[in-house]
């Protein structure tokens, strides 16, 4: 029953006039005019267990003999209804609306509902519209309270019956237009109580939290805010509540991390996925939130269990399918896909991921003009492939994946950087490691990955995480391959593995990648004065100093320090009289000084530092 119009309702301010016989002064029923401090807000809590323990208005009925009264009460209450005496049937009414349990009261309160509907209608019918909407107003909190009441929302509970005194949608949606920035945190309970009467209310009060959830979170979460919520999910069961309530969800939940536990107690993983089901275009904020608890994952393991056992992740899957693909925006199969990547990644399932896997394949060789779902898809694949002996339960979806990911590296590398990151490392991971990286690599190699790492090197030269990717690519692919080397020369691999070097030389990891790459098509003396030329040898004489630097300090430094002299060691080795213009002579240059600190007989690099200051003495005498 809907009063939305309040063609009668009073405006704030104005005191509504009855038109029927005056309610005793004693009456506890939220809908009677009585004095204020009898109405439902006058409940306390108690200390040692934190219920709440409300006034005669709302304390539970607990003896038989109490019961038998309700009942007795009850059946006298219909009798007055039935008879036309409205007022006095609605004062009996409310002294029992907190017994209305049919399990605690038997049949007679089983219709309670149905009931104060009906005497509601007797309102409308009578012409007096506005106590029609006061009554069923106050009767849907005052029943909403009495439900959180005995889910044990003990704080949900307490904010609703303290405003189950309500007048009308208009009085409250006056309220609403009235209230200043200042006077939100004084009426923060009542905005959260506003979320359970209607649709209209729910999202003018949940637009007005939003604005304030970052310094008022607390205050509505002791309100009772999220179990409200979630239940007015349920009740308002409409496109547009649903794109007003799950960004405020979104907003408490990202306040504070401790909350997020409590929202899953709550059903917030149902909650969403009922969402999402029923409405393709349901806001994207869900995808976030859930993303964001199987992020959260590893350190609540129910969480992920919970999005596995709930269905969002076979949800997931069938937004992957061609046609749902079809009829949803690109956005949502990004947001599929990335969930998937998140919650597979550490899963014992091995049936779920592989699953995973072949369905994000199609989507990445079907999309080919969707970068940002070619990105999400290129993650989420290099997260669900297992490492090591594992991966050959999975290498037909995972070789499969090559081509495409080729492609999209070539086509979108160099103009996103996620795609750049993302398709380098799946390619990188393609090429070590299982039984077909040989097949892999020559696939690589002769679908323009080398040229594709190149390009998006160039693009993002001050991004360490594409830098290191390419280089680990470059390295790979030219380990013991010919005709990898030669392309790679060609295509201007020493100036780039050069660059990446010399822009990042206070990262280990793209100095390990850059050096051993350069090793590798560092063949021939005619290279080894390409090496020199783009200011290979420098870079890497600042490398080994960086090494010697760092090294007893970060032990990530060894492997870096240890391809920084094998670099430099293999220049010697092809081409002593091109480097000797280029490195400077003396037992007191800074050279010199750090391969004799890296020299120490406890130093981790000792071999590679005593084989480059052998070539470096042979190369001075």
């Amino acid at each position: 029953m809907s009063f939305s119009d309040g063609a009668s309702s009073p405006r704030m301010g104005e005191d509504p006039v009855d038109d029927g016989p005056e309610a005793s002064p004693g009456s506890d029923f939220p809908g009677c005019r009585s004095d204020p401090s009898s109405r439902p807000t006058s409940a306390a809590r108690r200390p040692e267990t934190g219920a709440i323990v409300a006034s005669s208005s709302s304390s539970a009925v607990r003896s038989k003999t109490e019961l038998s009264v309700a009942g007795k009460m009850w059946a006298e209450g219909r009798s007055c209804f039935a008879s036309g005496k409205y007022e006095e049937a609605e004062c009996i009414f409310g002294r029992v609306s907190e017994l209305a349990d049919a399990r605690k009261t038997g049949d007679p309160t089983a219709a309670w509902t149905q009931v104060l509907g009906g005497l509601a209608q007797a309102y409308v019918d009578a012409g007096n519209r506005w106590k029609a909407e006061r009554l069923f107003l106050q009767m849907l909190i005052w029943n909403e309270g009495t439900e959180q009441y005995k889910a044990g929302h003990f704080e949900a509970a307490q904010t609703l019956f303290d405003y189950s005194w309500m007048e009308s949608v208009d009085w409250a949606m006056n309220e609403l237009r009235s209230l200043s920035d200042a006077d939100v945190e004084a009426k923060c309970p009542m905005l959260v109580a506003l979320l359970c009467v209607n649709e209209q209310l729910a999202v003018a009060s949940s637009s007005i939290l939003r604005a304030h959830v970052g310094r008022l979170w607390l205050r509505m979460v002791n309100a009772g805010v999220l179990e409200i919520l979630f239940k007015a999910l349920e009740t308002h069961a409409s496109l547009l509540a649903a794109q007003a309530l799950w960004p405020l969800i979104k907003g408490i939940l990202s306040a504070d991390a401790s909350v997020l536990q409590r929202a899953l107690s709550l059903g917030l993983v149902p909650a969403a996925l009922s969402t999402l089901t029923r409405f393709p275009d349901a806001p994207q904020v869900i995808w976030l939130i859930l993303i964001a608890v199987a992020k959260g994952s590893k350190r609540r393991p129910r969480a992920a269990a919970q999005l596995v056992e709930g269905g969002v992740i076979q949800y997931a899957l069938q937004i992957t399918e061609a046609d749902q693909r079809i009829r949803r925006p690109a956005l949502v199969t990004q947001y599929a896909i990335r969930l998937l990547g998140v919650t597979l990644e550490d899963t014992q399932d091995d049936a779920l991921r592989l699953q995973a896997m072949c369905a994000i394949v199609d989507v990445l060789s079907a999309e080919v003009a969707v970068a940002e779902i070619q990105a999400a898809a290129l993650g989420a694949l290099l997260v669900l492939s297992p490492r090591g002996q594992a991966l050959e339960g999975f290498l037909e979806p995972f070789i499969a994946a090559v081509p495409p990911a080729c492609a999209a590296l070539f086509t979108y590398g160099a103009e996103h950087q996620r795609i750049a990151s993302s398709g380098a490392a799946f390619i990188w991971r393609a090429t070590v490691d299982h039984t077909e990286e040989d097949l892999a690599c020559k696939a690589i190699v002769e679908l323009n990955g080398l040229q594709s790492c190149l390009n998006c090197m160039a693009a993002w030269p001050g991004h360490s995480g594409v830098m290191r990717h390419c280089c680990g690519v470059l390295r790979n692919l030219t380990c013991g391959r010919d005709t990898a080397k030669t392309l790679l020369v060609k295509g201007g691999g020493f100036a780039a593995l050069g660059e990446a070097l010399k822009g990042h030389l206070r990262d280990p990891l793209v100095v390990e990648q850059a050096c051993a790459g350069l090793q590798h098509i560092m063949d021939t003396p005619h290279r080894v004065c390409t090496f020199l030329r783009v200011g290979g040898a420098e870079a890497s004489l600042d490398a080994i100093k960086a090494g010697s630097d760092r090294l007893a300090t970060a032990p990530v430094w060894e492997e870096a320090t240890r391809m920084a002299l094998r670099v430099l060691t293999t220049a010697l080795e092809f081409n002593p009289r091109a480097c000797r213009g280029v490195i400077r002579q003396g037992p007191d240059h800074s050279c010199m000084r750090a391969v004799d600190a890296l020299c120490l007989p406890k130093s981790r690099v000792r071999n590679e530092a005593l084989s480059l200051k052998e070539a470096l003495n042979m190369l001075w005498n």
